[in-house]
């Protein structure tokens, strides 16, 4: 998904409105300020280098998916971040933006009917056509173990264990994101048991993630490397 966010005060939400439906319907991309982001995405996919907390999850979900677009850092990567261009990102925008396709949400201090005439009336330009899309073919679960292990000189060391999840329908999922509450955060039990009182650890995690396609449910740990097999 992509969107598009917008905070104002009240008494200047006409303004805000208009300012924010020229920016959903008539983005420039401009040059300059494509290449700026470019460079910056560059440089945060090379400190990503070093934040190992977040590579071990991108080698989790390499190993757990091999084609469905799960697989994929949301960051990107070199490649792909050098190759699009400012045509790429028009299309994307022109194929993505329509109304059929549009979920919009309000809240704060405003009357319904009348914020719901104005941003109809602001965005009245927006494609009516049918929307249609087609979703990745499904990736069935790993039927085996799969392990992947990443070197680095470093002083720490990071693993996740994890298993294929659920789907945002899947009626199991609350049970599922009831269990990541128990186990994860400062007053979960994995940070209870192996922090607090075993000290293994200096951060622990659990989380479910679900999407349209069947998502992830994973605990994480970061300790010293001496540490890790116990």
């Amino acid at each position: 998904s992509f969107g598009l966010g917008l905070e104002a005060l009240s008494e200047r939400l006409s303004p805000a409105l208009d300012l924010f439906a020229e920016v959903l319907l008539e983005p420039a991309f401009a040059p300059d300020e494509l290449e700026r982001e470019r460079k910056d995405t560059l440089a945060a996919l090379a400190r990503r280098e070093d934040r190992l907390g977040a590579l071990v999850f991108e080698q989790f979900a390499q190993a757990q998916w091999r084609t469905h677009p799960y697989r994929l850092p949301i960051l990107g990567s070199v490649e792909t971040v050098t190759s699009f261009t400012r045509e790429d990102l028009l299309a994307h925008h022109a194929r993505w933006l329509r109304a059929g396709n549009l979920v919009l949400a309000v809240s704060g201090d405003v009357d319904p009917d009348s914020v719901a005439d104005a941003i109809a009336h602001r965005l009245a330009a927006l494609d009516p056509g049918d929307f249609a899309w087609s979703a990745p073919a499904d990736e069935p679960a790993p039927r085996e173990v799969r392990e992947v292990e990443l070197r680095k000189d470093r002083a720490q060391a990071h693993l996740v264990l994890g298993f294929r999840g659920l789907t945002l329908h899947d009626p199991d999922r609350f049970a599922l994101e009831v269990i990541a509450q128990i186990l994860a955060g400062q007053g979960g039990r994995l940070f209870l048991e192996l922090r607090d009182r075993r000290g293994l650890a200096y951060a622990v995690n659990a989380m479910n993630l679900e999407g349209l396609a069947p998502g992830l449910f994973a605990v994480y740990v970061a300790t010293a490397p001496e540490k890790l097999d116990e």
